[in-house]
């Protein structure tokens, strides 16, 4: 059933993508790598944090992962303007709620969970993403809700509910007696 509902969660994502065709050109071949790839260092952060997170609390995990992690960022703006002549207020708060919420606090939940729970059933829930944003951009930019859009949504959170879900504790029947 996990393996099915990972499976299917899958297929639901790729029916957002999808939705207007596979798209490989310069305009996009960026931005989908750079997905892919986000979501290839999502799972193996999700693999070695989880020894991590019985013996040590989730915001001393975070903490460290940020900190040894944080070499990095020179990489990704070497040769680029960092901050741009004239920021407004409302930028520089953006760029603070981007840090804090979707950055710091998303990666502290994970962590939470994945003390509590399996590393893939913590995974999962990274399907829930689309979603999100297309909610969004509904309710935000007043797009359009396609019919296309609400199946892939219900594959969606049909593929997640099979991983999540609880099952029954089986029943032991020894000698023909359940127990």
């Amino acid at each position: 059933a996990r393996g099915t509902g990972v499976l299917l969660a899958f297929v639901g994502v790729s029916l957002i993508f999808l939705q207007r065709g596979p798209d490989f050109t310069a305009d996009t071949l960026w931005g989908n790598t750079l997905m892919v790839v986000n979501a290839a260092c999502y799972s193996v952060f999700l693999v070695a944090v989880r020894p991590l997170t019985g013996r040590y609390p989730p915001l001393v995990v975070i903490a460290w992962v940020f900190a040894l992690s944080a070499w990095t960022v020179p990489l990704f703006v070497w040769g680029e303007q960092v901050v741009p002549p004239e920021v407004s207020r409302r930028g520089w708060l953006s760029l603070g709620y981007v840090l804090l919420f979707p950055t710091v606090l998303a990666y502290l939940l994970n962590t939470f969970a994945l003390s509590k729970v399996r590393a893939s059933t913590t995974a999962v829930f990274i399907f829930l993403q689309p979603l999100i944003v297309v909610a969004t951009g509904v309710l935000v930019l007043g797009e359009a809700l396609l019919p296309i859009t609400v199946a892939a949504g219900v594959t969606t959170l049909a593929g997640v509910w099979l991983v999540v879900r609880r099952r029954a504790p089986s029943r032991v029947v020894s000698r023909g007696v359940a127990r």
